[in-house]
This record gives C-alpha cells, structure tokens and sequence, in this order.
C-alpha cells in the first residue's frame, strides 16, 4: 500500500503512516472486495447465461430442428373383404404407421423400439368422420370403422389430440425417442370413397331391392285377430320369392320375415314392426314399416326400399289363428 499524502510505501499492518501520521483509508480493503463482488456478479451472470441458452436449445432450438410430422398425410381406406354392396361399403379409416415411418424415421433402424413408440404415439391421434348430412359418425384412437356408406359419399376426417396434460406428456416422451414433433393442430380432410375404391379396383355388387311393404299391401296380408288381451294385429303366413331369395313369413305373431338363398339355406331376415300391435280398437288406423334394425339383410346385400303400410284394424270373426 502507499501512503496517499506523502506517497510512503507502506506495510500492511499499518493502520497510519511512519512520516506523515496519516491515517491508513479503509477503501484499499473495500475495493478489493468490490472487485471480488464484480467479479462473482460476471461468473454467476455466465452461468446463468449458460441455463438460459440450454434451455432454449431443449425447449425451443432443438423442437424447431426435429422433424414436424403431419400424421393426417398419411391416411388409409381399407375395405371389409366382404363383398362391398352399394350402399353398404364398410371398411376402416386409420393412420398408416409405415408410411410415417418411411417418411420421417427412414434412417432409423426398423427396431421394437422404434415400431413400439410410433404405435404408442399414434395411439393418442383420434381419427373422427361424418358424412354430409351428419347422420352417419364414428370414432376411434388411431382408426375408425364405417359402414352403410354408398360409393358417392364424401366423408369429413377429422384428427385431434388429447388436452390432457398426463397424455401430453406420454406423447412428449414418444417424440423425444423418435426424434419428431407432430403436427397437433386440428386437421380436417375429405375422403372421397370413390376414389379408394378406384384405387384398389374394388367393384360393388349390386344389392337385390326389396320392397317387402309393397306385397304385403298388395296382397292385403295384414289382418287382425282376437288375442286374449283384445285384438291384434299380425301377418299372414306367406312364402314369396325374389329372384334367387326366397321369403317366408311363418308366424303370426312376430312379422319377421325370413330369407333363404337359392341353396334353401337361411342366411338373413327382414324385421318388420307395427306403430301399435295389441289392444286394438276396431277402425283404429295402425301402420307397418321396416323395423330400425335390419343391419343383417343390408350386410347380405339386401336394399329395402317402399313406404309403410297403412292399415285400418278391423272386427275379426275368426279367433285366434295361433303360431304357425
């Protein structure tokens, strides 16, 4: 230290100066600690510099490197090989695992492991359709089955991603081990069967239409009869065939009518139902229509068509004609 009034060079026990008498000042020893504390202020601003920067290149830097895969680019149209009738075309709409294999992990070893994540990140895509008119939906995780659908409908795809924060972070985990980010905002598409059925060079057989009121009206097969509740209304027992399918209505109670194929063999029926069967009243108007469930006919290639029947209950004279 030196001595600020004389410029003695002093020890450092000195607390006042030999040759003058000046007292020693403390900011010697103050100065050194600020520069001390300067000095710790710029390492620990560096090393905070250092968090920041590894947290931008985790949470911001490295996300925008990875790869962004849009999932709804790689949507398949698969059909039930069934024979696909007109008006009744079912299959699946799914996300095709391989194609965003192919696209986006192409360098990447064909592994479990990597199959594994992509059908655990998949798995959290929820693939939602309807058609134009909004009737006919459904939904499902990665894929989702359709049916009753005609060659001409254009269907609405959409594919969402859970909100949850526990899902979120399983998908978080899954993209981290892939080295991808998917695209999560809502995608909505159009697919037009038309074209996949085009494309896979499936044709439609044409389904047998039958108009099952139709004859039955025609061939006045609606009847009323006494039943221990009152008066009922019933189908007479008929047998008709059409083209290669035979109908047979066999019991009066339950107007169900059964087809059977050119073979003899039993393979569908048509069921049908009245707006009000038992506890008729004489002149009271009822009508008979298709049943809402005739989900197996329409599998077998069967198209209903016709309007219902309308019938006015009449006074029987016969009694119960029992089951046949």
């Amino acid at each position: 230290m030196i001595c600020e009034k004389c410029g003695r060079v002093l020890a450092e026990n000195e607390s006042s100066c030999p040759d003058c008498g000046a007292a020693v000042p403390e900011k010697t020893e103050k100065g050194a600690r600020l520069k001390i504390s300067k000095r710790a202020k710029i390492i620990i601003a560096s090393v905070a510099a250092a968090a920041v920067t590894a947290v931008l290149v985790v949470f911001v830097l490295i996300p925008l490197i990875m790869p962004q895969a849009d999932v709804s680019k790689y949507i398949s149209v698969t059909f039930d090989s069934d024979p696909q009738y007109e008006g009744n075309i079912r299959g699946t709409i799914t996300i095709n695992r391989q194609d965003v294999i192919d696209r986006y992990l192409e360098d990447e070893p064909q592994s479990m492991s990597v199959n594994g994540a992509v059908d655990r990140l998949l798995y959290y895509a929820t693939i939602n359709y309807s058609d134009a008119d909004g009737k006919k939906t459904g939904s499902g995780r990665n894929s989702v089955k359709f049916g009753d659908i005609s060659k001409d409908d254009v269907l609405t795809v959409e594919i969402t991603w859970p909100e949850e924060e526990k899902e979120k972070a399983i998908i978080a985990r899954e993209e981290k081990a892939l080295g991808i980010t998917i695209n999560k905002s809502p995608k909505t598409f159009e697919v037009k069967i038309a074209d996949y059925l085009k494309d896979q060079g499936i044709s439609l057989k044409d389904p047998v239409e039958i108009d099952i009121t139709d004859y039955i009206r025609d061939n006045d097969l609606i009847f009323t009869f006494k039943d221990e509740g009152g008066l009922r209304a019933g189908v007479k027992v008929f047998e008709n065939k059409i083209g290669e399918y035979t109908l047979k209505c066999d019991n009066n109670y339950f107007p169900a009518i059964r087809i059977y194929d050119k073979a003899g063999k039993y393979f569908s029926s048509i069921y049908l139902e009245f707006s009000k069967s038992s506890d008729l009243v004489a002149g009271e108007k009822i009508t008979l229509d298709y049943s809402a469930d005739n989900s197996d006919a329409i599998k077998n290639g069967i198209l209903l068509t016709g309007e219902p029947v309308e019938y006015t209950v009449t006074q029987p004279e016969e009694p119960d004609p029992g089951k046949n």
